[in-house]
């Protein structure tokens, strides 16, 4: 997976709608720079998601198949998730 063209697949969602797999939160995100800021329809804070983590995730935890994969090591799991499984985005 070439993470330039992942990362240009998030920039060019931005603000577009996403849902979380297991409590089908909306939520959507502004980035800025490189962090991606979850904005979630329910007003929970969220941390942001820079882009070495979407880094990271792609080169040791790709395919994801459960949330579960990312909980213990990152912040936002469920976003991240939501975010990289997403046919828009890879």
């Amino acid at each position: 997976m070439d993470i330039s063209v992942i990362w240009k697949n998030i920039v060019d969602n931005e603000g577009e709608n996403f849902y979380t797999k297991r409590d089908k939160i909306q939520f959507d995100y502004v980035v800025t720079g490189d962090k991606i800021q979850p904005r979630p329809t329910n007003g929970s804070m969220i941390y942001p998601i820079t882009r070495d983590t979407i880094i990271e995730v792609i080169a040791n935890h790709m395919p994801l198949r459960t949330v579960s994969q990312l909980q213990q090591k990152f912040f936002a799991p469920s976003y991240i998730y939501a975010i990289l499984t997403d046919p828009r985005i890879v």
